[in-house]
């Protein structure tokens, strides 16, 4: 991927991240917020969600995060002396019921064979609190990964189908079980496309220029239709935006 492409896309995550703590109701106590894995906090710094999200947020926040290795927990928590972590897995979130306000899943669930993808969703519904909000990212079956990944090379390389992203229709389906979804969309030139067109004040635009209140009503229905959903074509990867019913 291109430089300019993967800072565009690490843009959009903060502004996710931030987004969902803009969704929680603050009352002055620290929020907390869960990341299920810390490879970016303890080894690629460059890529750390955590630290930039502290940096731009005025809300007091106590960070959690979890990661299948011992190794890049320690990593972490030498680098982020302030946020708390433990060696875990996401299968099995080592935390009460109803333990935090926010979870962030950057592309943590496309570890995990597909058949285990739905307990994930089912934990993470356990472990947010009422209205708690969850952003879910994974990679999106793209038309390119597609064909990288045919039948034929498959067989040739011995690619477990398990560890090939799924459709982002699959995943909506296990969420739609347990979380209202309040956005979604694709996170790279996709969703840029899509948020040029749909942003608040461009949709004001176009109300102006057409003066239709039916043609207004279309616009938005086309936001979440097959439609803008056909992006996910050519997007590395997609985003859920969920708040926990």
């Amino acid at each position: 991927m291109f430089d300019w492409s993967y800072k565009y896309m690490r843009a959009n995550l903060i502004k996710l991240c931030l987004k969902a703590i803009s969704l929680i109701k603050y009352s002055g106590s620290p929020i907390k917020i869960l990341k299920t894995d810390l490879w970016n906090e303890g080894v690629e710094f460059y890529k750390d969600i955590i630290n930039s999200v502290k940096k731009l947020s005025h809300t007091k926040i106590n960070f959690f995060g979890i990661d299948i290795s011992k190794l890049i927990v320690f990593k972490a928590l030498n680098r982020l002396r302030y946020i708390y972590g433990t060696q875990a897995s996401i299968t099995h979130l080592p935390f009460r019921d109803c333990s935090f306000d926010i979870i962030w899943d950057i592309s943590t669930i496309d570890h995990l064979p597909l058949k285990l993808r739905e307990k994930v969703v089912e934990e993470y519904f356990r472990t947010l609190k009422f209205k708690g909000v969850l952003i879910l990212v994974t990679d999106s079956q793209n038309i390119f990964l597609k064909l990288a990944r045919s039948a034929v090379l498959n067989n040739i390389l011995g690619i477990n189908k398990d560890s090939i992203p799924s459709d982002p229709s699959l995943l909506r389906i296990h969420l739609q079980k347990y979380f209202e979804i309040l956005d979604e969309g694709c996170l790279d030139i996709g969703y840029a496309i899509r948020r040029f067109l749909f942003s608040g004040r461009k949709s004001r635009i176009f109300k102006f220029m057409f003066n239709r209140e039916p043609i207004f009503r279309a616009l938005h229905k086309i936001e979440f239709s097959s439609v803008s959903r056909f992006l996910t074509l050519i997007s590395r990867q997609y985003f859920f935006i969920c708040r926990r019913s």
